[in-house]
């Protein structure tokens, strides 16, 4: 896959993203393809302890049928998201495809231009 992708100019990042189950049990499950991940030194982006330290991680769900993380949810997941970027710029890199103009367009939206 990672072959064909750069066949085509793509480049793959992997994105540990959690839902908003029970943070300890996703991060177990999870445990094998995060050590995986970085035996074979995939760029990647882990966030999946985000809802690891929330008192109440009911308060970042849809609901208690839904999972999904709701709005508050997801503002938590883009700052940790983006706060991984910014400290590896490598990623970044690879995600956007251009130096110096990356981080920029990031932040705005692309409006830098």
């Amino acid at each position: 896959m990672a072959g064909h992708a750069r066949a085509q100019g793509a480049e793959i990042v992997l994105l540990l993203v959690p839902s908003s189950d029970d943070p300890e049990v996703l991060i177990e499950q999870f445990g094998r393809a995060r050590r995986l991940v970085k035996e074979l030194g995939l760029p990647h982006v882990d966030v999946l302890d985000t809802f690891a330290y929330l008192a109440e991680v009911e308060s970042v769900r849809i609901s208690d049928a839904d999972r999904h993380p709701n709005a508050a949810g997801h503002k938590l997941l883009f700052e940790r998201i983006w706060t991984q970027l910014q400290a590896n710029p490598e990623v970044l890199e690879r995600l956007l495809g251009r130096k110096g103009q990356a981080t920029a367009d990031v932040a705005t939206g692309g409006r830098s231009r």
